[in-house]
């Protein structure tokens, strides 16, 4: 049930972030993205979609990853988080302290792509 198909349709997602320049991230932390299977393999414990970081003015770092998005799965909203894992490879998931905890105390991001986003052939659909 894995999302990646070399034979399918898809497109590329652009995750794009900027860290606070009071972030430090330390020496040998990797970033990734982890979410919601199948469009994330390895779900939300294992893999992820590898980050890189860049500087950025005034001391920020810029983060890019990018995932290829079957288009049969491109319709559906999809959670996912930046995760930290240290030189132990042991995660931190992020938490979105800008938002009020629900009642199950996690808040995800969420993926969605509009219909009108989706291409095929090179061409919008309807």
């Amino acid at each position: 049930n894995s999302a990646s198909n070399d034979s399918q349709n898809t497109l590329t997602v652009v995750f794009h972030a900027i860290l606070s320049n009071k972030f430090k991230l330390e020496d040998g932390t990797k970033i990734v993205i982890r979410g919601d299977e199948p469009l994330f393999a390895g779900g939300w414990n294992k893999g992820g979609v590898p980050v890189t970081t860049a500087p950025y003015r005034d001391k920020q770092l810029v983060l890019h990853g990018e995932l290829k998005v079957p288009l049969r799965l491109a319709s559906f909203g999809w959670g996912y988080k930046y995760v930290l894992m240290n030189k132990k490879n042991k995660p931190s998931y992020e938490v979105l302290v800008e938002f009020k905890w629900w009642a199950s105390g996690i808040m995800n991001r969420c993926l969605v792509i509009g219909k009108d986003y989706t291409a095929e052939n090179g061409k919008l659909t309807d």
